[in-house]
């Protein structure tokens, strides 16, 4: 039977491997979140770079507007979002609204474009 002066030293050991593991977890949960932050970071970097490249483009050519706009027409729901890109109404056109009769978005104010 082991005598208590050698377990002594084993549960030691014991506290200390479980301090390194929890030590380790908190470094990965750190390095997770750092990796989940990044991403957003980039996504939204990616977005912003987009949409700049898609306003330019719309500013120039006006069938890709007339699209792009139909499409913010459809998608923004939200009162705000809408009102940036000069939309009626606090909600998506109706059906009948995308037809025929109703003309491209064309006068819709773009932002303003840094020289």
């Amino acid at each position: 039977m082991p005598s208590p002066a050698s377990a002594a030293p084993d549960s030691d050991r014991l506290k200390k491997l479980r301090q390194q593991q929890e030590e380790l977890a908190q470094k990965i949960r750190l390095e997770e979140s750092r990796l989940k932050e990044q991403a957003r970071k980039d996504d939204t970097r990616r977005k912003i770079l987009a949409g700049a490249v898609a306003l330019d483009l719309a500013g120039n050519n006006p069938q890709f507007r007339a699209l792009l706009y139909e499409a913010f027409d459809r998608s923004l729901e939200n009162e705000r979002d809408r009102a940036l890109f000069g939309l009626a109404g606090s909600s998506p056109a109706s059906p009948q609204a995308s037809g025929p009769d109703v003309p491209p978005l064309q006068d819709a104010p773009l932002p303003e474009r840094s020289p």
